[in-house]
């Protein structure tokens, strides 16, 4: 027995917000045993913490956001969708959240899909935006570990790009009219191995309105080819999550 199993849920909580960088295997354990009886807690306590202003940096509690988000990703709380949406498209108010758990969502799996198209098509401008080139990620990550989900995902990708006239040329009527999300639609595509996309992909990178930053000619047609990848575990491994944060940290205190 540990010592966290005769712990109340209020004090097994407040554990959480005292911990700190990292969570000890032993209260992930008994976190997750009693998954049913503290999930809604935990989602509500998430959405208050993802705001927290703690006036002292050290505080352990800036990190409760944190442990509140991969623990609902764990038990893969669709009640908590609603605010990883806030969290990734609102990057500026909340970029250290996403830092932390940028790709991590895709383990909500299809439940997750119509949530982060949102948070794709909630922009107000095409200019370059960290969680929702992100979200393209989590979509093509679900994509690949859900099957299922594959030619949705796709189609929704292919919407945001431009058409083509006859002569398979991209025309646009203003330069304010490129988007920057452009590449990362178009690597994940290739990686979706979608080749319905591959002749506006190409008359794209011929217009030079893919920024060669996210991915190029070569690269874009080399993963196009490639066999698909095989997917990994379809489950959050919080356990080694938690092990290797625990790790770096004792190697950066050394």
């Amino acid at each position: 027995m540990t010592k966290y199993q005769n712990l109340s849920n209020p004090e097994l909580l407040e554990q959480v917000d005292r911990a700190g960088p990292t969570l000890p295997a032993e209260l992930i354990q008994t976190l997750l045993a009693r998954r049913i009886e503290l999930r809604n807690e935990i989602i509500a306590r998430f959405a208050e913490a993802i705001d927290d202003n703690w006036e002292d940096n050290d505080d352990p509690r800036w990190y409760r956001a944190v442990h509140y988000g991969f623990l609902l990703i764990a038990y893969r709380e669709r009640k908590a969708l609603p605010i990883f949406a806030t969290i990734y498209s609102k990057t500026d108010d909340y970029d250290a959240l996403v830092e932390w758990f940028e790709t991590q969502p895709a383990y909500f799996g299809p439940p997750a899909v119509p949530v982060f198209q949102e948070v794709l098509k909630s922009r107000t401008d095409l200019e370059w935006h960290y969680g929702r080139g992100l979200s393209i990620a989590i979509l093509k990550t679900i994509a690949i570990h859900f099957p299922e989900t594959r030619s949705g995902i796709v189609a929704f990708l292919r919407s945001f790009l431009p058409p083509l006239d006859a002569n398979g040329r991209v025309v646009l009527n203003d330069e304010e009219e490129i988007d920057e999300l452009w590449g990362s639609i178009i690597d994940a595509l290739a990686d979706l191995r979608d080749r319905e996309s591959m002749p506006q992909a190409l008359a794209m990178f011929d217009a030079d309105l893919i920024d060669p930053m996210e991915t190029d000619r070569q690269t874009y047609l080399r993963n196009l080819e490639q066999a698909p990848s095989t997917p990994k575990t379809r489950t959050f491994d919080i356990f080694a999550f938690y092990a290797d944060r625990a790790l770096r940290n004792a190697t950066q205190n050394m």
